[in-house]
């Protein structure tokens, strides 16, 4: 009888070891860390963003600096996610997922330029991102509008291949992030070559005239894709072409009827008119 006591108190003891350990991996698994270092800081705390939507940023957590610009911060999440880190006056998105852990650097004064990131996990999606970040900054100037026809092709194939070539370069690990940041990559060139014909006809004052096929690859990206509808480049892309192309006719009625001419799924149709009307 005493060794079947035993027994039964061995089993429920190893029963709730098991259960708390379960409980404890499952914790671990939601964990994120991300800390690092802020030289020259001008804040004495940085704004930490959440994506709720491709168009929607919630304040997720005010990161405190100490006196020596270092923070940390750490939280649970059950999802891969894009953030947003603001200090001062710039900010660059981050994407962090479950059981990452990173360590960022850099110095406000020349943020895009001396960012450096460090962890087993996380560093690779996030250098990419920094590299995406000083790209914009470095190419997407008002001297390219200013280009011929021709230049300008030749221009916006190699912003494309400098994308292209630091995403390949940058060792990522999530398929999901990799094909959403390729697809970006499209869309931005897009919203250049949709932008180009209206700025540098102002520039121009209209004496360049644009060749006959000019419009063929924005046809082809301006289409309804369920895929890459929560990529903020696309709706940042069909956003432009909707209001710009029309920007003559009565705002409400005319945006909704150019939204159905593009979108047909009734769920693609809401979000669009939410970011528009």
């Amino acid at each position: 009888m005493r060794l079947f006591s035993f027994l039964i108190t061995l089993s429920v003891v190893f029963l709730l070891q098991n259960c708390v350990s379960e409980t404890a991996v499952q914790e671990h698994n939601r964990q994120i860390a991300f800390a690092g270092k802020v030289e020259n800081a001008s804040v004495e705390k940085m704004r930490f963003f959440k994506q709720i939507s491709p168009v929607e940023w919630r304040l997720h957590a005010e990161i405190p600096l100490d006196k020596q610009g270092n923070f940390h911060l750490h939280f649970e999440d059950t999802l891969a996610q894009y953030y947003k880190l603001s200090c001062g006056k710039v900010e660059w998105n981050l994407f962090l997922s479950p059981k990452d852990s990173l360590y960022m650097t850099f110095d406000e004064k020349t943020p895009f330029k001396t960012i450096r990131n460090k962890g087993k996990r996380g560093k690779h999606e996030n250098n990419y991102l920094n590299s995406k970040a000083f790209f914009i900054q470095k190419h997407f100037v008002d001297s390219i509008f200013q280009m011929n026809e021709k230049d300008f092709h030749k221009e916006i194939k190699y912003i494309k291949k400098q994308f292209l070539f630091a995403i390949n370069e940058a060792n990522i690990q999530q398929k999901g992030f990799r094909m959403k940041e390729r697809n970006a990559i499209d869309y931005m060139m897009g919203k250049l070559l949709y932008l180009y014909p209206k700025i540098n006809k102002d520039i121009s004052s209209g004496t360049i005239k644009l060749s006959d096929h000019y419009y063929e690859f924005m046809d082809a990206l301006a289409v309804e894709n369920t895929q890459f509808i929560d990529i903020p480049e696309y709706l940042d892309f069909m956003s432009n072409l909707i209001l710009y192309e029309y920007s003559e006719m009565d705002p409400k009625p005319m945006i909704e009827e150019v939204i159905l001419k593009y979108f047909k799924e009734p769920a693609n149709i809401q979000k669009v008119k939410k970011i528009l009307i």
